[in-house]
């Protein structure tokens, strides 16, 4: 049967699975550079998460801690509020 699953925006566990699935992203394309050349292994590695006002501030909180989790530091940039444009 079809199912629409909704999530509350205060909903942690909704948080944890964006935040899942950005990460699933980053690991997936990383792993599809590294399978087209190593070179990328020595390459400096700049990660952006963009559109990052779409996100409540819990949500952000969440993607942040998660990439970091992973040892990322990721840049949050919106080219809607400016935030992070002159950094990159």
């Amino acid at each position: 049967p079809d199912q629409l699953i909704e999530f509350d925006e205060s909903d942690d566990e909704a948080s944890e699975i964006g935040a899942g699935f950005a990460l699933d992203a980053y690991r997936l394309v990383r792993m599809e550079l590294l399978a087209y050349s190593k070179e990328f292994e020595r390459k400096p590695e700049l990660v952006v998460l963009t559109k990052i006002d779409l996100l409540s501030d819990r949500r952000r909180a969440v993607m942040l801690r998660r990439f970091a989790e992973e040892g990322l530091a990721p840049l949050p940039i919106s080219a809607e509020t400016g935030e992070g444009i002159d950094a990159l």
